[in-house]
């Protein structure tokens, strides 16, 4: 439940949130310097502590923000709802200003947090616009004031909340289908790449990350002698194989053509030609079953690399991986080429 209440987005969340607070804070307390508080001293002291509380909040986000978990973000939308409703009761103030600055955290909340979240800050803005005007306005003029601005409020966050969500899922199905190969269903060499470079940041040195670069043997020969329909079913063929024989935090892309990888994630050198060598048999023992009741049998070669034993950085990994292959090839394919470590 509670995961439905965070922003898409916290990064994005956090720097909206800091910008809604140190601008709606710096503005108030500029206005206040400028041409006074011609409030009481309640009021007066209200208003300033409700902008001093949105100052000091957006100086936190932006010092610990990191630190923060996505329900804070909610926390900023009412806040800034429960304090612009406060401030306008506290000093009656019958414009049309506080309307309009409701509309403020609304917008956020629509715009960052999941519908949920949203939801509940739309409540929280029919409430506060309630209990303005429900202060301002006589009783015979509140009940149609009330209702038109309340249906504006919700029709307003409604359509703005869903139009975020289905833009959001939209560029999310954009950047699925710019991160997966359409034949084999594994990551493009773009997102393998980006994994790659996250894996060696993040991992621990003393368990490393390896790569396992494959190659279908005479792929070509195969898609001379059946089609490059057949081709295609190969590839997928040796993707399902791979992914059967591979655990489960791998990361499996196709680099081009008929090569693949596998990156392993705090896998030592050992454990990755080992995991190699299941793969390759793995490969050779399934061919592939077409249709019409015949078999194309497969095989594989595939060099082995990993950091730091035969690589020290990205670009040496995939070297020292290729380099592996090159000698299972040169060695008769169907086999695990041999790592060389860095001496």
């Amino acid at each position: 439940m509670l995961s439905r209440l965070v922003p898409w987005d916290v990064a994005a969340a956090r720097r909206w949130a800091m910008v809604l607070l140190l601008g709606s804070g710096g503005a108030q307390a500029f206005e206040s310097l400028v041409f006074g508080d011609p409030y009481p001293f309640g009021a007066r002291l209200l208003n300033w502590a409700v902008t001093a509380l949105a100052l000091a909040l957006g100086v936190l986000l932006a010092l610990i923000g990191r630190s923060l978990t996505g329900l804070a973000y909610l926390g900023v939308a009412l806040f800034g709802t429960a304090g612009v409703a406060a401030v306008a009761m506290a000093t009656q103030d019958a414009t049309s200003a506080p309307a309009l600055f409701l509309s403020v955290p609304l917008l956020f909340a629509v715009q960052q947090l999941r519908p949920a979240a949203a939801y509940l800050v739309i409540g929280a803005t029919v409430a506060a616009y309630g209990a303005i005007v429900g202060t301002q306005l006589p009783a015979s003029q509140f009940p149609d004031t009330f209702a038109y601005g309340s249906l504006a409020y919700v029709m307003l966050g409604i359509l703005l909340s869903r139009g975020a969500a289905s833009q959001r899922r939209l560029t999310a199905l954009l950047e699925q289908q710019a991160n997966v190969d359409t034949v084999t269903g594994l990551v493009t060499r773009r997102f393998m790449d980006e994994s790659t470079r996250r894996a060696i940041a993040d991992t621990d040195p003393d368990s490393g990350v390896a790569l396992i670069v494959i190659d279908i043997d005479h792929f070509k020969t195969i898609n001379d002698s059946h089609g490059h329909p057949i081709g295609d079913e190969a590839l997928r063929h040796v993707a399902h194989t791979i992914r059967a024989n591979t655990r489960a935090d791998a990361v499996l892309g196709r680099l081009g053509g008929d090569e693949l990888a596998v990156l392993l994630p705090g896998c030592s050198l050992e454990s990755a030609s080992r995991r190699a060598e299941q793969i390759v048999a793995a490969v050779a023992q399934t061919p592939l079953e077409l249709a019409d009741g015949r078999t194309v049998p497969l095989s594989i070669s595939a060099g082995i690399a990993q950091v730091p034993d035969t690589a020290a950085s990205q670009a040496t990994l995939y070297a020292a991986a290729d380099s592996s292959l090159y000698n299972a090839k040169e060695n008769g394919r169907a086999r695990v080429g041999r790592a060389v470590p860095i001496s």
